[in-house]
């Protein structure tokens, strides 16, 4: 949802697709609504496969998912705020805070994030140095866990919201919306199951 606060009406400008193969499972859309101008970059790579036999298909169709986020990235113009939403079915491993270090991984991961690094984790990480960005939700502490599996332990983020680093300071909250969640969640259970939505604030296009 753009905020017509300062003005203007919101229009699709460019839609960009996955090649064949991969449609489906990512889109994105260019919107102008002056002096906004963002680009809302939608993916979901599939969970890993457990059979042997497909685990060569699913690492390409992961690579090449990640590939075209990176490509649609390069072809917008330098005033355009790209916004890349989804399901990544990976987990992004410890940042090097957590590890009690310092390092360039912090300025694209922050502290909440968990989980032992996965091949999709490590593509993803690998496109945010590559290319400025950072998962806003690793950086408040609301911002997960986004996902629950059948056991009470099992809890973790899959989903991320990632912004350019610039960005970051024009975000004013993050959290997973647990009574939306809960109100969407269609499994059977007394407590969260699923994937739960996780929603920011962020602030772009203010003019001076």
């Amino acid at each position: 949802m753009i905020s017509h606060r300062w003005g203007g009406t919101s229009s699709a400008v460019d839609l960009y697709h996955p090649p064949k193969h991969l449609q489906g499972t990512a889109g994105a859309a260019r919107l102008r609504a002056r002096p906004v101008d963002i680009c809302c970059i939608v993916v979901y790579l599939p969970p890993r496969a457990h059979r042997q036999q497909s685990s060569g298909k699913w690492k390409t169709t992961v690579s090449g998912l990640i590939n075209w986020v990176q490509q649609t990235l390069h072809q917008l113009p330098n005033r355009c705020t790209p916004i890349v939403v989804g399901d990544f079915n990976s987990e992004l491993g410890e940042s090097r805070t957590q590890r009690g270090q310092l390092g360039r991984d912090d300025i694209h991961i922050g502290r909440f994030c968990n989980g032992r690094p996965t091949y999709a984790g490590e593509l993803l990480t690998s496109l945010l140095k590559e290319e400025g960005l950072a998962v806003v939700n690793t950086f408040w502490q609301r911002g997960g866990p986004t996902y629950w599996g059948n056991t009470e332990t099992s809890q973790r983020t899959l989903d991320y919201l990632i912004v350019p680093v610039t960005a970051l300071d024009g975000v004013r909250s993050c959290a997973v919306w647990r009574h939306e969640g809960r109100s969407l969640q269609v499994i059977a259970s007394a407590r969260p199951r699923d994937h739960y939505p996780v929603v920011a604030v962020l602030e772009v296009g203010k003019p001076n």
